[in-house]
């Protein structure tokens, strides 16, 4: 197996046994199709970009994106937004118990050197399917050897 696929399915371990409400999306790469029926309390890992790191010997070095996804339904009443900020809000602490957990163990990977970067978006609504999401962008710096 290749370390992209060890870190996704570390990242996957690690939303299973801390975030068990949680359910791995039906829709990992279109999140626009889980709408309010099709998923409640999701989560989506992709690998993204990867970045040769110069100054290595004898190995190389990559820094890798991956992003995890976070996602929730809501049902806004009355032309409130109030659940759908809920919603959000949790949302928000979901992805810090998971970068918490993230930052400080390093997936137990021995060649993953360092969670390099964190970035997290601007949380989504959408009110057309009632969903709301929130992405988080890791940089995992690895080596190949």
């Amino acid at each position: 197996m290749s370390l992209v696929s060890d870190i996704t399915t570390a990242i996957e371990t690690a939303i299973t046994a801390i975030l068990p409400p949680f359910q791995k999306s039906q829709y990992i790469w279109d999140t626009t199709k889980n709408s309010e029926s099709k998923n409640r309390l999701f989560f989506a890992i992709r690998p993204g970009s990867a970045s040769f790191v110069s100054g290595t010997c004898r190995t190389i070095t990559l820094e890798q994106n991956f992003e995890v996804e976070f996602g929730d339904s809501f049902k806004n009443r009355l032309d409130k937004d109030a659940d759908a900020n809920d919603k959000v809000m949790a949302l928000y602490e979901a992805h810090e118990t998971l970068y918490r957990e993230i930052m400080r163990n390093n997936f137990n990977i021995g060649r993953v050197q360092v969670v390099a970067n964190l970035d997290i978006s601007q949380p989504e609504v959408d009110n057309e399917n009632k969903v709301c999401r929130i992405v988080a962008t890791y940089t995992v710096r690895y080596r190949t050897e």
